[in-house]
């Protein structure tokens, strides 16, 4: 019998890296997440970004853009590939084409590369490469910024190890999702208090 498709955001990678079972109670489960100051701030600043990107951005193809040996940029550029019984979906913040490169860039409110948010930014790059292979003839590089101060906590070149990195990740991710394996709950005490779910997680260390 054939495993069923499973959809997965990019995001998510993030989000199981901090807790599986957070992930399961919210993905799987439907159990609503309250929307906090956080989350309605960072929407804002991607907002106004991408309104900001628009008043100057200039019509261009994809062949044109990946060609370009001068900086060029788009904004919020959603993506999406499917393949070993799971749809991708992504939305990268920003992404960028010079003579040297194509820079996948993901603003966090964060001054660490977190393995989580590395994953995530490494499923752009994945999702890059299936929808664009016959143009990019460039390396792509992974890049996080400071969300606040457009300062670069880490850029790294996508190689093919981030890619099986990334694809075993995935496929646990698809497990996980399709309910053929256990989430693996957090250890940590600090990620529980902060959790929305610590009421009603049986696994929950701060009950």
């Amino acid at each position: 019998m054939q495993n069923p498709t499973v959809v997965i955001g990019a995001s998510w990678f993030q989000e199981a890296s901090f807790c599986e079972q957070k992930l399961y109670l919210s993905r799987v489960k439907k159990l609503p997440l309250i929307e906090t100051k956080a989350m309605v701030k960072g929407a804002l600043i991607h907002e106004g970004k991408y309104e900001d990107f628009l008043k100057s951005a200039i019509p261009t193809s994809w062949e044109e853009f990946f060609r370009s040996d001068e900086l060029v940029t788009s904004r919020e550029v959603e993506l999406q590939h499917t393949s070993n019984n799971v749809v991708l979906l992504g939305r990268i913040d920003e992404l960028s084409c010079d003579k040297d490169g194509v820079y996948i860039t993901d603003d966090k409110p964060s001054n660490y590369a977190y393995i989580g948010i590395r994953k995530q930014i490494w499923a752009y790059c994945n999702l890059l490469e299936n929808n664009f292979k016959e143009l990019i003839q460039k390396p792509i590089y992974a890049v996080l910024k400071n969300r606040d101060d457009g300062s670069v906590i880490w850029k790294e070149k996508y190689t093919g190890a981030h890619k099986e990195q990334f694809l075993l990740a995935m496929l646990r991710l698809r497990e996980v999702l399709s309910g053929n394996r256990k989430p693996e709950p957090t250890k940590n005490p600090n990620k529980c208090a902060v959790c929305q779910y610590n009421n009603v997680c049986e696994f929950s260390l701060v009950k």
